[in-house]
């Protein structure tokens, strides 16, 4: 919930710096709240990135398994096919 409140009121702020209105600050000011709304976009990035990391580990913690196992017999296969020839004729 905190982060929620921290998100929100930086994006307020942004958004107020972006459009104040005095005239001799207004580039200054747009310049803040730009940086201030590229930051907290990058954080909010950063914190998805962590908890899909986390949700993956679980997943793969959850469900690898492993057991005990002696390959007994390797066969090699080869798939042939007829394709068929612009000149209409068919070659394997």
């Amino acid at each position: 919930m905190k982060s929620i409140k921290v998100i929100v009121i930086g994006f307020i702020l942004a958004v107020a710096l972006v459009a104040w209105p005095v005239e001799y600050t207004r580039n200054i000011t747009a310049g803040i709240g730009f940086i201030l709304g590229a930051v907290l976009v990058a954080w909010l990035g950063v914190r998805r990135r962590k908890g899909a990391w986390k949700g993956y580990e679980d997943d793969v913690r959850r469900y690898t398994g492993t057991t005990m196992m002696k390959v007994v017999w390797i066969e090699e296969s080869v798939d042939e096919r007829w394709e068929h020839q612009e000149d209409g004729s068919d070659r394997l």
